[in-house]
This record gives structure tokens, sequence and C-alpha cells, in this order.
């Protein structure tokens, strides 16, 4: 090609796409043809053609070695290749070696060792050779093993493997030194085998388990072997069915013995573990009885268990005849125990019945919910569970409609504590009231009876009988407590309400409530319900003589809920009476109304301790409705309510009267057309006129005597503020005998519960032989007033009062008659004297 110029290149060092040749992509190794125009291509010699169209002069051939080079090199080659030769044939000769033969395996090692040095390529030989020294490495610590016997149990080698190993040992190229104690251990396993064999085909073995003796004895020689005979298994679950075997004799019986307790647990894993051992004719007939007993035992269960589930109950008989049945399997069954107690619950239960009903007395509602709550869990039909549970649920309807007929709304007393007396609640009051702490009356026992003794109807009632006579010696020594406390101090002369309203102040001063007079001074104590200091306005109790605030307990009103309007100077008959939530504990319904549950409470068959209760407190309200009867009937005071009846009427048609006046006199402007007085040629006969309030003035004068006035009956409280300077002195008086009688009875009267029309008129008796209560009056007008101004200036109130009655209209109707009465109606009791009336106000002691 005429190619003169070259190049040495060493082209292992260049990267692979570098020495590429551009036409057939060969790695060039020794080598290649480039162009000087053309230095990113080369090609091999075989495309010299295929490089470029430059001219030959700029071609250069580039060589990894020279030619000397390459003849030294062929001849090393040939050096090693002939070494490699005679080490291959040796190998050949030393592994086809017949058994007669055998090199040792030191040979083996050092041809191994001559690849090693020299560097041989892997190839097949080698790789025979090593796989051979591995076995033969193998064999020998194998052998070791074996013959030291050092391991045991499952560590120790199989048959199998014992016989792979003496099979490897024969076969190696090489001789072993403990191949022949390997075979005769060997020999020695073979030799158990055959024994062990013969052990397992006897007639005898196949009917029954072996004798445990020789089974023991086999057992023994296969742990001492080091190698693991698979007999050995075998051998060792012949022994586990044997050891089963017995198991089942012994838990079905049928050894002597003592008897274990057999469940079906117990039963469930004697078949798991039967299917686990050799299979014999033994190990099929105790497998078929566990099954047979099994099954039964299920059964039983089964019928148990739907009987405990309570979805259709099954008579006492019934239950009976499932147990005893039952009881004949020698097994253990949890449902059948589980019936079995119910059984004795369910006599136990029908022996206390029979116990309850064979009582004296009525059973107490107590006994009947437990025996109700007690039948119902039973799996059991009783005909006695439906009429208990119809005896308890009208028991308890019954109470239900007496705590609706006595208990308030959201009352924190039971129905037992406000039908009993309260001694033991009034003697915390009064120690209280000395420690000036707060009452606290969720402790309070009900006539300090305990449960068992609540069921004895004469400890009741003499419970009842003691605490009458505690409660009364308890609270006259809470009022003496009480009516040492003061109320509010008086820092001035009192002021009148009727002049407070005249100046619209929207509440009294404090000093304004004076101190009730009871000679007690000290430092102010908390009062009322809330536990504050005294404020106004503020209410003393009628029965406990304890202050509390207008704005936190309800007050009585002094108009009528319904019925004829009363007159307004017949302040005898206002209802002042206050009693705080501490001594009126509930409604106080009539005497009629408790009669009819009382009616109701004797066609109950069942005892309860609110019964036995309102017994007795209705017979204490008989008792003192008939000592209040024949006080009221005595000459003197039959004296003194006819006197008060014949006022009423006078009053009454007095009232008609005026009122008739006032239609006929209802013209207030008239025209003087043919002369008449005045500049201004009018009569002025309006509420301004001079000369109508001087008028006015001399008749409402005219009309009070002796503190009695004839005004017509008003529906409003606002009239009765202006009533107040006119009442004065008493309408009829008493001895001093009959006070005490009367006061007696009054307090007696005010402990009880219960409604009775005697109390209203033995306190109207008592109102109208003293002093008219001014303060009272005036403090519960002012209450009222109160409420209507907030309502009139749309504040939301600060407490919502139950009023002991509503008012005769809403308070929007009182508004409207405030408006029209102050417009359009004369009012004389409007236009007093501009000096006002001495009022003569005394404290009240009742």
């Amino acid at each position: 090609m005429g190619i003169t110029e070259a190049e040495r290149e060493a082209f292992e060092l260049l990267p692979d796409d570098e020495r590429q040749c551009d036409k057939c992509k060969t790695t060039c190794f020794l080598s290649a043809l480039a162009c000087s125009n053309c230095p990113e291509r080369l090609v091999c010699l075989y495309h010299t053609q295929d490089l470029c169209n430059c001219p030959a002069e700029k071609l250069y051939l580039r060589y990894r070695y020279t030619l000397d080079e390459l003849l030294a090199m062929l001849h090393r080659l040939k050096v090693r290749s002939e070494s490699f030769d005679s080490w291959a044939n040796r190998v050949k000769e030393s592994l086809e070696q017949d058994e007669g033969h055998k090199i040792d395996v030191s040979d083996l090692e050092k041809l191994k060792m001559e690849a090693v040095e020299k560097k041989f390529p892997d190839n097949e030989l080698l790789r025979k050779l090593n796989s051979v020294l591995k076995d033969i490495t193998y064999c020998q610590q194998a052998s070791a093993e074996l013959l030291s016997n050092t391991k045991s149990g499952e560590g120790r080698m199989s048959l199998e493997q014992l016989k792979s190993l003496v099979e490897k040992m024969l076969n190696l190229p090489c001789g072993i030194n403990q191949l022949e104690e390997v075979q005769a251990v060997l020999g020695t396993v073979e030799d158990f085998q055959k024994r062990a064999q013969i052990l397992v085909r006897n007639e005898d073995c196949k009917k029954d388990s072996p004798a445990p003796v020789q089974l023991e004895s086999l057992l023994e020689q296969g742990a001492s072997l080091p190698v693991i005979a698979p007999e050995c298994h075998f051998l060792q679950g012949l022994k586990e069915q044997g050891r089963w075997l017995e198991e089942v004799r012994r838990t079905l019986g049928s050894e002597g013995g003592e008897k274990h307790e057999v469940t079906l647990d117990v039963l469930r894993n004697l078949m798991e573990a039967g299917c686990n051992v050799p299979q014999s004719g033994s190990v099929e007939t105790a497998m078929a009885e566990l099954q047979e007993l099994l099954t039964i035992a299920e059964r039983w269960e089964e019928k148990a268990q739907i009987c405990l589930e309570q979805r259709q109950k099954h008579p006492l008989s019934t239950l009976e005849a499932i147990v005893s049945e039952a009881q004949l399997i020698p097994v253990t069954l949890p449902n059948i125990l589980a019936l079995q107690d119910c059984l004795v619950r369910a006599r136990a239960w029908v022996t206390d019945l029979e116990e309850i009903q064979n009582g004296e007395h009525y059973p107490c509602l107590d006994d009947l919910e437990g025996l109700v709550a007690i039948g119902r869990d039973l799996p059991v039909f009783m005909e006695e569970l439906r009429q208990l549970e119809l005896q308890v649920a009208s028991a308890h309807a019954w109470r239900d409609k007496a705590t609706k007929t006595f208990l308030k709304k959201n009352s924190q007393h039971s129905l037992l504590e406000v039908l009993c007396p309260c001694a033991k609640r009034r003697e915390k009051r009064v120690e209280a009231a000395l420690l000036e702490d707060p009452v606290d009356d969720s402790g309070s026992n009900t006539l300090g009876l305990s449960a068992q003794a609540l069921r004895d109807p004469a400890a009741i009632v003499m419970a009842f009988k003691e605490g009458e006579h505690q409660e009364k010696e308890t609270l006259l020594r809470l009022q003496r407590v009480n009516l040492c406390k003061a109320g509010l101090a008086a820092g001035g002369k009192e002021k009148r309400w009727c002049e407070t309203t005249k100046t619209n102040t929207p509440s009294h001063s404090e000093n304004s409530v004076r101190e009730n007079g009871n000679g007690c001074t000290g430092p102010p104590q908390p009062v009322c319900v809330c536990s504050e200091p005294p404020r106004a306005p503020q209410l003393r109790c009628h029965l406990c003589k304890d202050w509390f605030h207008g704005s936190c307990v309800p007050v009585p009103s002094l108009l009528p809920s319904s019925g004829q309007p009363i007159n307004p100077l017949c302040w005898w008959d206002w209802d002042t009476r206050f009693l705080c939530p501490q001594c009126q504990r509930s409604r106080r319904p009539r005497l009629e109304t408790i009669l009819a549950l009382l009616v109701a409470l004797q066609r109950l068959p069942v005892r309860l301790p609110e019964g036995e209760a309102l017994q007795c407190l209705t017979e204490r309200a008989i008792t003192w409705q008939g000592r209040a009867k024949e006080a009221l009937e005595t000459p003197e005071l039959l004296q003194v309510l006819l006197k008060l009846q014949q006022l009423k009427e006078t009053l009454q048609c007095d009232a008609r009267r005026a009122e008739e006046d006032r239609d006929g006199n209802s013209v207030i402007v008239l025209s003087d057309s043919e002369g008449g007085e005045g500049e201004d040629d009018v009569i002025d006969l309006t509420e301004e006129s001079p000369k109508k309030k001087t008028k006015e003035s001399n008749a409402t004068q005219d009309q009070c005597q002796n503190g009695v006035g004839k005004k017509s009956d008003v529906t409003d409280v606002g009239f009765l503020l202006s009533l107040l300077p006119l009442l004065k002195g008493r309408v009829v008086e008493l001895s001093s005998d009959t006070r005490r009688q009367l006061e007696e009875l009054q307090l007696e009267g005010d402990l009880l519960e219960v409604s009775l029309d005697q109390t209203q008129t033995i306190y109207r008796v008592l109102q109208a032989s003293s002093d008219p209560p001014g303060e009272t009056l005036s403090t519960l007008i002012q209450i009222d007033l109160d409420e209507q101004r907030r309502v009139r200036r749309g504040r939301p109130k600060e407490s919502k009062r139950k009023r002991k009655g509503h008012r005769g209209a809403s308070v929007e109707g009182a508004e409207r008659s405030l408006d029209v009465s102050q417009s359009k109606k004369p009012c004389p009791f409007q236009n007093l004297p501009s000096a006002p009336l001495p009022v003569h106000i005394k404290p009240e002691v009742l």
C-alpha cells in the first residue's frame, strides 16, 4: 500500500470507543491503520480501503508490539502450555485409580498446590480436583463426629446419611482411614433395625400395644446409637400409644383407682392426641368410645345452653328432668352445672316468696323488687313472677302519683322525707345557725330507721310519733335561735312605703327595714337559702322565724288567684303567712286528695314505707283537725268568727253602695250655661279640683272607722299600698288562754304537710286579734311592685319565683289596670291628706 510510517500505541490504555474499527466496530489490540488528516478514525488491517480517500503518504500504522517481542512471547506461551498438559495428565490418572490402586490424599493436595503456584486457569479438571478434595474433607469430619459420638438427640446423623457417607467414602479415588469403623457402625444400626421389625410384626402387637418392657429396652438401645434409626420414631409412637390408651381407660373409668374429673376439653384433647398415635385395634375402639361420649355430652350441653339463653323460659319440672338425665353422663358439663345452679336459685326464690307471702303483714316493695329482679334473671318460667311484676308496677304507679301530689318540681327531698317529721333536719339547722354555717340537708335520715326497721309497721308508727315530739321541740329551739338574728339595722326613721312609691324610688333603703324588736344585737349573720348577709327586701318565716330575701324564695300573694276578690280593708283575710322552702317542703295537698291516695293504697297487696308514713301523716292531720274544730266551736271563737263574718258582709254592702254612688257621679265637667261659679264660668269636678280633693278626703275619713274601710274590691296590688296608713287597731279581742291555744294549734298545723281549712281559719282569727302587720305587708307589696317594674322596663328577672297564687290578671293587665285607674277612675285613697296619718306598725310575732 506504500505505507512507510508507523507509530507504537498501547491500545489497552485507550478507551474502547477510541480503538474500534470504523467499519466493523472490532476492538483493536495489536495493530490498526490511521490517517493524519482524519485523527478521529481508525480501521483494522482487514478494512484498509474503508478508512478515507486521503493519499497513501498520509496513512500510518499504529502497532502494539514489535516482531522480536512477539517471538519471545510465543516461546513463553509454548513452555506454559506444555507444563499445563503434564499437570492435566497426572490429575486424570489420580482421579481414575481402581479400587486396589488408590493413591494417598497428599498426592491430590500436591496437584492442587501445583495448579495454584503455576496459576493455571480455571478448568474442568481443576474443578473436579477441588470437588474430590472437598468430599474427602467432609468424609473425614463426618466420620470423626460419628465415631466420637459427641452429638445426641435430634442432632445425630440419620441412617440415610450414614449410608450416603459410606458410599461416598467407597467412591473416593483415595483411601480413608475411618472407613472400616464407619462400616461397623452401619452394621450395628442394621442389626437394631431387624430386632425392632421383629417386635412390630408380632401378631399380639397388631391388636394391642407391645409390652412396655420390650419397648423401653429397644428405645434405650436406639438412644445409645450414634445414628437415628427410623424405627426409633415408630417405637416412640408405640410408647405414646400405650400411654394414651392408659389415659383413656383411666378417663372412662375402665381401670380401678381414683377417677378424675372429665370435661369436654379433656375428651377433645384425648381425641386429638389419639389421631397422632399409631393406629391399632385398641386405639380405634377407644376413639369410638370417646367420640360417642363426646357427642352425647355436647348434645346435653346444647340443650342446657338453649335453656340458659332465656329466649323461651321453661318450667321448673322440665329443667329438673334435663339436669337429672345429664348427671348420668360421666362428664362435667358447664352448662348443666349452670342450669343446676339456676334450679337451686329458683327453689330458693320460691321458698323466699312463700315466706314473705305467708308473713304477718303484706310484703314490702323492696322485697318484691328484689324477687322480681332475681326472677327475671333466672331462665325458669315461674307463674308467680307475672303476678309480682303487676304488684310492683301498681306500687310504683301509686308512689309516682303520691310523688306528683306532694313533691314540688325539682324538689331536693324524697317523698318519704316529706311525709315524715323532719326533726333531724331541723336539728341540723339549729346547729348550723349556732355555728353560722350553711345548712346541708343532703345527709338527713328519714325517721332515723334502718332499712330493716322500715319493714316493721309498728316501728314506723313509733318512730313517727317520736319524730312528731322531737320535731316540735327542735322547732321551738330553732325559733329561739332565729329570733336572735337581727334584720337590717335601722339607720334612721323608717320611711313609709307609700311615700317611697310616690317619689318613684325603685327600691326602699336598707334603713327602712327595721330590726324585729327581739333585743338581740351583734354582727349580721348570714340568712336565707343563699347564706348571704341581710338585704332589703326580706321576710321572716312564719314558722322557723328565720330571715329570707324576697328575691330568693317564693312569697305569698296578697290577692287571691281565683274566686271572689277580697275587700282591700279586710286585712285579716290577706294572705301574709310566709313559710320558707325549708319549712314548707311539699305542695301540701288537701286532705281529700290524701284520702283518695289512701283508698288506692288499701287496694295494693304491697307495703311501702311511703304508704306507712302517709297513713301516719293522715292520722296526725285528722287528729289535729279534730282538735282545731273543737277549739273553733267554743262560744268565744264562735262569737269571734260571727263578728268577722258580719263585718265582712257589712264592708261588702258598703262597697256596693259606694260603687253605685260613684257611678251616679261620674260627670267631671259641667258647662255653666245659666251662669256659675269661678272666673271661667266652669264647674271643675276633676281630680285636680281643690274642692273635689277636700270632698274626697273627708269622704275617705268618714268611710274608715276603727281601721276598717268601705272601699270596693280591688284586683291590683298597687291599690293596697295606699291603704296601709288606714289599717289601725285590732278587729277582735281574744282571751290569753284562747290565744295561747290557737297559737299552739297554729304551730302544729304549720308543721303538717297538708292543707286544711282550719289552718287558714285559725290564722285569720289570730291576725284579726292582732295589730296589722304593716311591715310584712309593705315588704310583700314592695316585692310585687319591684317585679312589675322589672317586667315593665324589659329587664330579665333575677329569679323565677313561683307564687302561691297567680294574680287576678296578667302583668300587662296589671299595668293597664294601673293606667286606667289613675287616668279614668276616681280613687279616693290616692288623694290622701298632705299630712300623713300616723301608722302604728309593730313587729310580727306570729
